[in-house]
């Protein structure tokens, strides 16, 4: 289960990734696990930095990984999540794909795409057999001159994007 709540209580649980919600949020970001009939939490991290945090896409990876693509408010060098594990990097993007372990204590990688200057929103996200990633959504793109697109993109003007991110 993911979500971007405006309560202070979700029920993290130990050791995980970020069992507290971060100062001063407004929305808290996390994705919880648990078990096959959902009678127990197995673990539940929050996800974010201070602001307003959502995750708005959850799945998992051939080998057990939880991804999420997260809106992470990171207005500042000092509230940014770092690249960690991928080639692909939009400092001051909003925009993350994170890959947790399978019981969420440890990150294994952090991706940043987008533009910094722009609000860009994920309206769906999912995990092929491959294990590769694909993001699609909308934002205030035109055109899309920032971005890194492929030689072969379908179009590079509009306000849609579709991204796919290999392993």
């Amino acid at each position: 289960i993911i979500s971007g709540r405006c309560v202070r209580d979700i029920p993290s649980t130990s050791g995980v990734f970020q069992e507290e919600r971060t100062p001063g949020d407004i929305l808290n970001g996390f994705v919880a696990i648990f078990n096959n009939n959902l009678s127990a939490l197995l673990a539940c991290s929050y996800v974010g930095v201070p602001g307003s945090d959502v995750v708005v896409g959850v799945d998992v990876t051939s080998t057990n990984q939880v991804v999420v693509s997260a809106l992470l408010n990171n207005s500042s060098d000092d509230l940014y999540f770092p690249n960690i594990g991928t080639g692909y990097e939009v400092i001051g993007s909003n925009s993350y794909v994170i890959g947790f372990n399978e019981d969420l204590t440890n990150l294994d990688f952090i991706g940043t795409f987008g533009d910094p200057n722009r609000h860009v929103q994920v309206s769906a996200f999912m995990i092929d057999e491959c294990d590769n990633i694909y993001v699609s959504g909308h934002g205030n793109w035109e055109p899309l001159n920032y971005a890194e697109l492929t030689e072969d993109a379908f179009s590079t003007q509009g306000g849609f994007y579709l991204a796919k991110f290999e392993p």
